[in-house]
């Protein structure tokens, strides 16, 4: 992946060698896009190939889900602040360096929070189900190194029928559709307020269901590939 430093100016050789063949470079995202190009590529964003269910699933509103690698970066000890502050059960999907200072976290906060490690890819399609809310609350590195390049997991919920809540880091806002957006995650109890009566607000399962059906998937996915290398 080439670097997202905004201030890098010496590229990897073998990425240099694959930006001077390549007639067509995909990147996920305008935000991926825009980085890209800052490299000296070319190429055009393309819709992801997650998933949708074919039908809306059963909306259950039961608890929170994250599904992230456990990193400094991922931001999921925001995740579990917010969970606590609304009072909701959190499931935690992922492993990582940062699960020692989660749990710890967890048993000061005395949140509800789950952790179940890494699982197999239709395990986590199946855990999405049914949630109140799928989180992503990413960091970036004072440099803007780091950020997160869209946030396929929002995508995976929505096609599975469960809202999606993120904030303004590297792609996020463009995985998240009619999601919820977070102006600050870090103002918790102002955010559990915001999540609160969004969640009260609509049927967001549905709306975030349909958006994933209309923007993404493999048809669209590999339609909008063999457009750009035709």
């Amino acid at each position: 992946m080439a670097p997202s430093s905004p201030g890098c100016t010496r590229l990897p050789e073998a990425l240099t060698r694959l930006l001077r063949v390549a007639t067509a470079c995909l990147p996920v995202s305008d935000f991926l896009s825009a980085r890209l190009r800052a490299l000296g590529g070319r190429g055009r964003p393309v819709p992801m190939p997650a998933p949708a269910a074919e039908e809306l699933p059963k909306a259950e509103g039961q608890g929170l889900i994250v599904v992230a690698r456990l990193n400094p970066l991922k931001g999921v000890e925001r995740a579990v602040r917010l969970a606590a502050a609304l009072g909701w059960p959190l499931e935690i999907v992922g492993d990582g360096p940062s699960r020692p200072r989660i749990e710890a976290l967890v048993d000061q906060l005395g949140a509800d929070v789950t952790l179940v490690g890494r699982r197999p890819r239709a395990e986590v399609l199946q855990r999405l189900r049914g949630k109140a809310a799928c989180m992503l609350l990413p960091h970036a590195e004072p440099d803007g190194s780091g950020a997160e390049g869209l946030g396929l997991c929002l995508l995976e919920a929505m096609g599975q029928g469960t809202p999606a809540i993120g904030n303004a880091t590297g792609g996020v806002p463009e995985a998240l559709g009619p999601g919820l957006l977070l102006a600050d995650p870090d103002d918790v109890q102002g955010a559990a307020t915001t999540i609160r009566a969004w969640i009260k607000g609509g049927d967001r399962g549905a709306e975030g269901h349909a958006w994933v059906r209309a923007h993404h998937g493999p048809e669209r996915a590999a339609a909008a590939v063999l457009e750009a290398l035709a």
